[in-house]
Protein backbone atom coordinates (compact mmCIF):
# COMPACT_ATOMS: atom_id res chain seq x y z
CA UNK A 1 0.00 0.00 0.00
CA UNK A 2 2.88 2.40 0.65
CA UNK A 3 3.87 2.22 -3.03
CA UNK A 4 0.32 3.15 -4.13
CA UNK A 5 0.33 6.13 -1.77
CA UNK A 6 3.35 7.66 -3.54
CA UNK A 7 1.96 7.43 -7.10
CA UNK A 8 1.32 10.76 -8.85
CA UNK A 9 -2.38 11.59 -9.19
CA UNK A 10 -3.80 12.28 -12.67
CA UNK A 11 -7.15 13.85 -13.38
CA UNK A 12 -9.08 12.36 -16.31
CA UNK A 13 -11.73 14.31 -18.18
CA UNK A 14 -11.76 12.62 -21.58
CA UNK A 15 -9.97 15.50 -23.32
CA UNK A 16 -7.04 15.24 -25.71
CA UNK A 17 -5.06 17.36 -23.26
CA UNK A 18 -5.90 14.97 -20.43
CA UNK A 19 -4.78 11.97 -22.46
CA UNK A 20 -1.52 13.76 -23.29
CA UNK A 21 -0.99 14.32 -19.56
CA UNK A 22 -1.58 10.63 -18.81
CA UNK A 23 0.78 9.43 -21.54
CA UNK A 24 3.46 11.90 -20.44
CA UNK A 25 3.09 10.75 -16.83
CA UNK A 26 3.25 7.10 -17.95
CA UNK A 27 6.59 7.81 -19.64
CA UNK A 28 7.83 9.46 -16.44
CA UNK A 29 6.54 6.54 -14.35
CA UNK A 30 8.37 4.08 -16.58
CA UNK A 31 11.63 6.03 -16.25
CA UNK A 32 11.22 6.22 -12.45
CA UNK A 33 10.02 2.66 -11.93
CA UNK A 34 6.77 4.04 -10.55
CA UNK A 35 3.09 3.85 -11.46
CA UNK A 36 0.05 6.08 -11.92
CA UNK A 37 -3.09 6.82 -9.92
CA UNK A 38 -5.89 7.87 -12.29
CA UNK A 39 -8.80 9.92 -10.90
CA UNK A 40 -12.07 10.78 -12.64
CA UNK A 41 -14.48 13.03 -10.77
CA UNK A 42 -18.24 13.09 -11.23
CA UNK A 43 -18.70 15.76 -8.57
CA UNK A 44 -21.85 17.60 -7.50
CA UNK A 45 -21.55 20.19 -10.29
CA UNK A 46 -21.43 17.50 -12.95
CA UNK A 47 -24.14 15.38 -11.33
CA UNK A 48 -26.43 18.40 -10.80
CA UNK A 49 -26.96 18.47 -14.58
CA UNK A 50 -28.85 15.19 -14.35
CA UNK A 51 -32.37 15.25 -12.88
CA UNK A 52 -32.83 11.47 -12.93
CA UNK A 53 -30.94 8.72 -11.12
CA UNK A 54 -30.55 6.79 -14.39
CA UNK A 55 -28.58 9.72 -15.86
CA UNK A 56 -26.37 9.93 -12.76
CA UNK A 57 -25.72 6.19 -13.02
CA UNK A 58 -24.86 6.61 -16.71
CA UNK A 59 -22.42 9.43 -15.86
CA UNK A 60 -20.68 7.19 -13.34
CA UNK A 61 -20.62 4.28 -15.81
CA UNK A 62 -19.06 6.56 -18.41
CA UNK A 63 -16.48 7.69 -15.84
CA UNK A 64 -15.56 4.08 -15.01
CA UNK A 65 -15.30 3.33 -18.74
CA UNK A 66 -12.98 6.33 -19.23
CA UNK A 67 -10.78 5.08 -16.37
CA UNK A 68 -10.71 1.55 -17.82
CA UNK A 69 -9.91 2.71 -21.38
CA UNK A 70 -7.18 5.06 -20.18
CA UNK A 71 -5.63 2.40 -17.96
CA UNK A 72 -5.70 0.00 -20.93
CA UNK A 73 -3.98 2.61 -23.15
CA UNK A 74 -1.23 3.05 -20.56
CA UNK A 75 -0.83 -0.71 -20.10
CA UNK A 76 -0.65 -1.27 -23.87
CA UNK A 77 2.25 1.19 -24.17
CA UNK A 78 3.92 0.45 -20.84
CA UNK A 79 2.89 -2.96 -19.44
CA UNK A 80 5.29 -2.60 -16.50
CA UNK A 81 3.63 0.60 -15.19
CA UNK A 82 1.22 -0.04 -12.31
CA UNK A 83 -2.11 1.76 -12.87
CA UNK A 84 -4.57 2.41 -10.01
CA UNK A 85 -8.01 3.92 -10.73
CA UNK A 86 -10.47 5.94 -8.64
CA UNK A 87 -13.94 7.25 -9.50
CA UNK A 88 -14.75 10.15 -7.18
CA UNK A 89 -18.03 11.93 -6.38
CA UNK A 90 -16.09 15.04 -5.33
CA UNK A 91 -15.66 18.12 -7.56
CA UNK A 92 -12.65 17.60 -9.88
CA UNK A 93 -10.14 19.90 -8.15
CA UNK A 94 -11.17 18.62 -4.70
CA UNK A 95 -10.90 14.99 -5.85
CA UNK A 96 -7.34 15.63 -7.01
CA UNK A 97 -6.36 17.56 -3.84
CA UNK A 98 -7.72 14.71 -1.73
CA UNK A 99 -5.96 12.02 -3.79
CA UNK A 100 -2.69 13.99 -3.89
CA UNK A 101 -2.58 14.35 -0.11
CA UNK A 102 -0.87 10.95 -0.14
CA UNK A 103 1.47 11.41 -3.11
CA UNK A 104 2.38 15.08 -3.21
CA UNK A 105 2.04 15.42 -7.02
CA UNK A 106 -0.87 16.19 -9.35
CA UNK A 107 -0.66 15.88 -13.15
CA UNK A 108 -3.32 17.47 -15.38
CA UNK A 109 -3.75 18.49 -18.98
CA UNK A 110 -3.75 22.14 -20.01
CA UNK A 111 -7.55 22.31 -20.33
CA UNK A 112 -10.62 20.09 -20.40
CA UNK A 113 -13.07 19.19 -23.17
CA UNK A 114 -15.44 22.05 -22.29
CA UNK A 115 -12.73 24.73 -22.45
CA UNK A 116 -11.48 25.30 -26.01
CA UNK A 117 -9.64 28.60 -25.38
CA UNK A 118 -5.88 29.11 -25.07
CA UNK A 119 -5.91 29.55 -21.28
CA UNK A 120 -6.07 26.74 -18.72
CA UNK A 121 -9.51 25.49 -17.72
CA UNK A 122 -11.36 26.05 -14.44
CA UNK A 123 -10.15 22.88 -12.70
CA UNK A 124 -6.54 23.49 -13.74
CA UNK A 125 -6.66 27.09 -12.50
CA UNK A 126 -8.15 25.99 -9.17
CA UNK A 127 -5.38 23.43 -8.75
CA UNK A 128 -2.65 25.93 -9.62
CA UNK A 129 -4.05 28.44 -7.12
CA UNK A 130 -4.81 26.17 -4.19
CA UNK A 131 -2.80 22.95 -4.36
CA UNK A 132 -0.35 22.37 -1.52
CA UNK A 133 1.85 20.19 -3.70
CA UNK A 134 3.50 20.32 -7.13
CA UNK A 135 1.10 20.46 -10.10
CA UNK A 136 2.43 19.25 -13.46
CA UNK A 137 0.57 21.04 -16.26
CA UNK A 138 1.03 19.10 -19.52
CA UNK A 139 0.31 20.72 -22.92
CA UNK A 140 -2.07 19.00 -25.32
CA UNK A 141 0.68 17.14 -27.20
CA UNK A 142 2.93 16.76 -24.18
CA UNK A 143 6.33 18.30 -23.50
CA UNK A 144 8.78 18.28 -26.37
CA UNK A 145 6.14 18.18 -29.11
CA UNK A 146 6.21 21.86 -30.06
CA UNK A 147 2.76 22.68 -28.71
CA UNK A 148 1.85 24.94 -25.83
CA UNK A 149 -1.91 24.71 -26.26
Amino acid sequence: MAAVQRLPRLGLDGSESGLSAVLWAAEEALLRGSGLFLVHATGPDALARYPFQAEIDESRRTGRELLDLTAAAVSARHPDVLVVKELSDRPPSEALWHAAALSGTIVVGHRGPDHPGPTPGRTTLALLRHAHCPVELVPRHGPGHGSTS
